[in-house]
């Protein structure tokens, strides 16, 4: 059994093997941003989680 936390949450109500198919499914479209240099995100639907997760490339790291 997979465990999400962070982000000041000690631990978010999901499960791995079911709600994680709503990041893999934007997964492509997170890398193409990254890889052009710029902001993306990551829209987590699944009940109880129901966040938007941001990503900012900043050289060679991401933020």
């Amino acid at each position: 059994m997979g465990l999400i936390s962070g982000f000041g949450r000690p631990r978010w109500g999901v499960d791995v093997g079911y709600d994680m198919s709503a990041f893999v499914e934007r997964l492509p479209e997170l890398l193409t941003g990254l890889s052009e240099s710029r902001f993306a995100e990551i829209d987590l639907y699944p009940q109880g989680v129901e966040c938007v997760l941001g990503f900012f490339p900043v050289g060679e790291d991401v933020c």
